[in-house]
């Protein structure tokens, strides 16, 4: 019954495995946040100028008080954020929620100011400053850009991984150590051939031949959102990634690197939109592209082609803007009744 109700009180159309895996974990935790807690976050995110969004955290965490089933729930999202094993808080990212409780996403992730500020002692100055301004723009998307009084549960998903030291960035891109979780298996044949094999078919696989398979480690690439991602750029990157990656993440020392991207650049319907020499193109011939996945539910396009979620208030596609050629043509598609899905793809590392 508990489950259920936090369940309601988070909007959520099902309850999530994780809360059933977590559920013994809430009553050993006695508070979210405390207000000390709360201006140690505003003042390390440089978030004062936010006074509306600052009182609405106090009111916040005075409704805690009142509200035993919102407390448990945000302790619950807490732990699974903050403590749980390996990457089982990614399970936010596909959270639904009509609409989503985003200021308990907000307040959770600035509850673990702490934690981060001991995790950046061991970076070097430039990647310092990529994780206290990536969880600004965190918050600051969700406030400025969707207009929400917090961030979505996707976004704490990404807050989460700053906080837990899995992003780095170099360059233009973003590196994410992770565990590969894609259902299909690639193998590499005698002539050097790739092929991709869905989990659970029939066609027999030589382990030797395996490069990589569910439950490998990888790393993930993220495109920021702010310039433009000309080639040069990419290339910079992924050189500066395979210099340094493996000084941060040791796991991967004495690896071949796999690097796997899951984006609305990597979409196959991107040739109806572009012409080849276009840079999105580049980028995306740089990966081997895996099949659509009915995961991919066309999502990114809206948040990140048009700064827009499908959730927002007001939402139609009418209102989708369409000040650059890419936009128009992705809005002339979407009205035709048409539907846009992100892609995948993945980059081995040379021998």
């Amino acid at each position: 019954m508990l489950l259920e109700d936090i369940k309601n009180v988070l909007n959520l159309k099902a309850i999530p495995e994780t809360f059933k895996k977590y559920e013994s974990k809430i009553d050993t935790r006695k508070s979210v946040i405390t207000k000390k807690t709360l201006d140690t976050a505003f003042k390390f995110y440089k978030l004062e100028e936010e006074k509306e969004f600052y009182n609405h955290c106090l009111s916040l965490i005075e409704e805690f008080k009142r509200n035993p089933i919102l407390k448990k729930a945000a302790l619950l999202i807490q732990y699974i954020s903050f403590e749980s094993e390996a990457d089982d808080f990614l399970e936010m990212e596909y959270w639904k929620a009509t609409p989503p409780r985003a200021d308990i996403s907000a307040i959770v992730l600035l509850s673990a100011v702490s934690q981060h500020k001991k995790a950046l002692k061991g970076l070097d100055t430039k990647q310092r400053v990529h994780q206290i301004v990536g969880i600004r723009e965190t918050i600051l998307r969700g406030l400025k850009l969707y207009k929400i009084n917090g961030i979505s549960y996707g976004s704490l998903a990404w807050g989460i991984r700053f906080v837990r030291q899995l992003l780095l960035k170099f360059g233009r891109l973003q590196f994410e150590y992770s565990c590969y979780h894609d259902p299909f298996i690639i193998t590499k044949n005698k002539k050097g051939e790739k092929l991709i094999h869905e989990v659970g078919s029939s066609s027999k696989i030589k382990k030797t031949e395996i490069l990589i398979q569910p439950g490998d480690i990888c790393i993930n690439i993220h495109i920021d959102r702010n310039g433009r991602l000309e080639p040069k750029s990419v290339d910079n990157s992924f050189a500066q990634a395979k210099k340094l990656l493996k000084k941060y993440f040791p796991n991967i020392t004495g690896k071949k690197v796999i690097y796997r991207c899951h984006s609305w650049l990597l979409s196959i319907q991107m040739s109806q939109f572009l012409t080849p020499d276009r840079h999105i193109m580049y980028f995306q011939n740089l990966f081997l592209l895996l099949p659509p996945h009915e995961d991919d539910t066309g999502d990114d396009f809206y948040r990140f082609l048009f700064n827009m979620q499908k959730s927002s208030p007001g939402f139609s596609l009418e209102n989708l803007p369409e000040d650059t050629s890419l936009r128009k043509k992705v809005k002339k598609h979407l009205i035709e009744g048409n539907t846009v899905q992100e892609g995948r793809g993945l980059i081995f590392e040379e021998e």
